[in-house]
């Protein structure tokens, strides 16, 4: 089974050319941007070009709480994220790509349990802030 990629700033730019490439390569993707209609049309678009599974979450990154919420809608649909590229704000805020990943972090090491993924306790992440394997 193809590995499943969170794709923030995902409806325009990087995130959405990300998005196309992870699809092409059969990944299940979770995409998320604040506006939902985009979000929508993408992942219609996508699955009319093949992707397995598009998942949509309208998120502003900006909110605090973003992160969060994330993690828990994922939680609950039990949908395990595997990579996570974060590409949400563009450069205007790094410490915000940081929160996300340290918090998406956090919340899998608190929830290994219901994850269930003892090979995997952290997805690999990709933000503009650089490369890292295990954020």
């Amino acid at each position: 089974m193809r590995e499943t990629a969170l794709i923030t700033g995902a409806s325009s730019g990087i995130g959405l050319h990300l998005a196309k490439e992870f699809a092409k390569r059969k990944h299940p993707l979770v995409l998320v941007a604040p506006v939902a209609s985009e979000l929508d049309a993408i992942a219609t678009e996508l699955k009319a070009a093949g992707a397995i599974l598009v998942k949509t979450i309208a998120k502003d990154l900006a909110q605090s709480e973003a992160p969060q919420e994330i993690f828990d809608e994922l939680s609950r649909e039990r949908i395990y994220v595997d990579i996570l590229v974060n590409n949400g704000l563009g450069n205007s805020d790094h410490r915000r790509h940081i929160d996300l990943a340290t918090q998406y972090r956090s919340g899998l090491a608190t929830h290994q349990a219901v994850l269930a993924r003892d090979d995997k306790a952290a997805p690999r992440t990709h933000s503009q802030c650089g490369l890292r394997r295990g954020i």
